[in-house]
């Protein structure tokens, strides 16, 4: 693992518990999230909602997002990923190489009030990969192609144990590289996903997150479904905006081949909103 890994924790942690510490006793409503780490939550961005985030790895690999809110019923979003995998040279040990892939998703639901204590909602969205490179695995060198098709439900609830976040549903995938394709049976391409937020009372702007989901892989074969779980503290600085920690983990992977990650996130709203009557 780099050596500059230990020191990029350090000083993330030193920061965040410097910061959780001067946090008054109440914070503003953060902005709404389009995802757990990588799990996609129900709730849709508010009409005319700008959301944008980006970060990188310890490895110094990039990502980044926007997501947009369409009259307060559907979000669409463009996001750059690093999770698509495909593995060349895959032997004993795993020598696997993320592939850097543009994504499109358009997403539609129905939530209740946000103002309330307790929030319930739905979602449907649909992603597709728009752009990514050919990679040399399972014998083919062609590009990597993958859509994922989700429904989720989501569940806030706020009380004197603090803020939960719950959201889970299910993901049915398609892949391609080349003519290579993934089967088309429950049990290789539909897949659950679940994901939580959990704020404590004693620290209303910092939130633990956790959650599973699941990313097309090349290695010596036709592509195939493998597990990502991500874990860390999102802290949300500002009232538009939050600095997350996160550490994920690959099916596959042993702990120190573990990726950890920093992203910013912040909303802006683009004037006022077309369907607030709506919401």
């Amino acid at each position: 693992m780099p050596r500059a890994l230990p020191v990029l924790v350090m000083i993330v942690v030193a920061l965040a518990g410097r910061a959780a510490a001067a946090q008054p006793g109440a914070a503003p409503r953060p902005p709404t999230s389009p995802r757990i780490v990588h799990a996609p939550t129900a709730w849709l961005q508010p009409a005319r909602q700008l959301h944008v985030a980006f970060g990188t790895s310890h490895r110094l690999a990039p990502s980044a997002s926007v997501a947009f809110g369409v009259g307060g019923v559907a979000e669409v979003d463009v996001e750059l990923t690093d999770r698509l995998v495909a593995c060349p040279g895959c032997g004993e040990e795993r020598e696997a190489t993320n592939l850097f892939a543009a994504t499109a998703l358009f997403k539609m639901g129905l939530a209740t009030s946000a103002a309330r204590d307790w929030r319930l909602g739905a979602a449907l969205g649909f992603r597709r990969t728009i752009a990514t490179r050919a990679v040399a695995a399972g014998g083919r060198d062609a590009e990597l192609a993958a859509a994922q098709l989700y429904l989720v439900g989501g569940l806030r609830w706020r009380g004197a144990a603090g803020e939960l976040d719950v959201h889970g549903g299910a993901e049915l995938f398609d892949a391609a590289h080349g003519d290579a394709r993934i089967a088309h049976t429950a049990a290789r391409a539909l897949r659950p996903v679940a994901g939580l937020a959990w704020t404590p009372p004693p620290y209303p702007r910092t939130s633990m997150v956790v959650d599973v989901a699941w990313a097309p892989e090349v290695k010596d074969g036709p592509p195939r479904l493998a597990w990502v779980v991500g874990w860390g503290v999102r802290y949300q600085a500002l009232s538009w905006g939050a600095i997350e920690l996160i550490v994920r983990q690959r099916e596959d992977e042993v702990l120190g081949d573990s990726t950890v990650m920093v992203r910013v996130a912040g909303a802006l709203s683009l004037g006022r909103p077309l369907g607030a009557g709506l919401r």
